[in-house]
């Protein structure tokens, strides 16, 4: 079994086989067609990828998650015993996953 290659592709014209840093794939060169094809294909992905985020944030409730901190509240050393755990802020799961 061979490992997959990784391949970069440019448009045609678009410097079609000239070596970029931190680009050590194969460069793929895409005709005309296949480029719009592919580019519909991306808005298409990002529309529907759109369409689920505002669907989760419409028909969710109101649920929050609270982001604790600990708090020695005393100088380097203070033993933790000593410490308190508080609320610092809540954070809404809705958005934070959409």
């Amino acid at each position: 079994m061979t490992a997959p290659t990784t391949t970069t592709a440019t448009t045609a014209g678009d410097d079609a086989g000239r070596h970029r840093p931190g680009h050590d794939g194969e460069v793929v060169t895409l005709d005309a067609a296949r480029s719009r094809r592919l580019r519909r294909l991306n808005l298409g992905a990002g529309v529907l990828h759109l369409a689920s985020g505002l669907a989760m944030v419409l028909i969710a409730d109101d649920f929050e998650l609270p982001v604790a901190v600990f708090d020695l509240g005393g100088p380097p050393g203070t033993p933790l015993a000593d410490g308190v755990v508080r609320s610092a802020f809540d954070v809404a799961l809705a958005p934070a996953t959409a």
